[in-house]
């Protein structure tokens, strides 16, 4: 069911991600990040932002809190998934694995790798403190406009 606060909720950590992927290609040097890396990244943040934050969001304040770091917490498992994914495709089709077990497992080393090198302290204050404001502004709007 459409509401505001799943729009708000969305809108939030689609930007939310997208200012975090600006920030991680800088730190990505070594190994690029896919074409549209940004853009992939605010669709998967407003997808975690309309399932996972708007639908807890009319909630109490009290949880707010919690509600938009179990947000932020899915957006990055799904943006790690993904992206680890797509890289763990590409080094298959150049046969860089010998079995499909060691495609698979590669997915979470690759993923291990990327949060090594953009878990830095800008990186994580960054998504700590969107979560806490994604969590309470969609709190305030599912409680104003539901």
């Amino acid at each position: 069911m459409p509401t505001a606060a799943r729009l708000v909720a969305a809108l939030l950590l689609a930007g939310l991600a997208w200012y975090v992927s600006e920030l991680a290609e800088d730190l990505m040097s070594e190994d690029p990040p896919v074409r549209r890396f940004s853009e992939i990244n605010a669709l998967l943040g407003a997808l975690c932002g309309w399932y996972v934050l708007g639908s807890r969001s009319p909630d109490r304040y009290a949880s707010a809190i919690a509600h938009g770091l179990t947000g932020v917490v899915a957006t990055v498992f799904w943006v790690m998934f993904v992206h680890a994914g797509y890289k763990m495709i590409e080094f298959s089709l150049r046969k860089r694995y010998d079995d499909p077990i060691e495609a698979v497992t590669a997915v979470f080393e690759i993923a291990a790798k990327d949060a090594q090198v953009v878990g830095t302290f800008e990186v994580l204050a960054t998504l700590i403190v969107g979560g806490l404001l994604s969590g309470y502004v969609a709190t305030w709007v599912g409680r104003r406009y539901s």
